[in-house]
C-alpha cells in the first residue's frame, strides 16, 4: 500500500482527524508527498524535530486540561 492509497483510506475511516505524515525532510514544496499533504485537507507534513514539537504540544495541552 503506498503513501497516498493509506492517507484516502484514514481519511474516509474519520473525515475530522487529522493526519500527520512523518518524512525525513521539511521542505513539502515540490516533492509527492507535500503535494499529497496539501491536496488533502487535516494533513500536515513534519520531519522529526516537527514531530517532537507536534508531541509537546500534544502534552502541554492534555497537562492543562487535567
Amino acid at each position: 500500500m503506498d503513501l497516498a492509497e493509506t492517507v484516502f483510506n484514514l481519511r474516509d475511516i474519520r473525515s475530522s482527524m487529522e493526519i500527520v505524515i512523518l518524512a525525513d525532510r521539511a521542505d513539502a514544496s515540490g516533492n509527492d508527498i507535500g503535494k499529497i499533504a496539501a491536496a488533502v485537507p487535516n494533513t500536515i507534513m513534519v520531519n522529526l524535530h516537527g514531530l517532537e514539537v507536534l508531541l509537546e504540544a500534544c502534552r502541554d495541552t492534555s497537562a492543562r486540561g487535567n
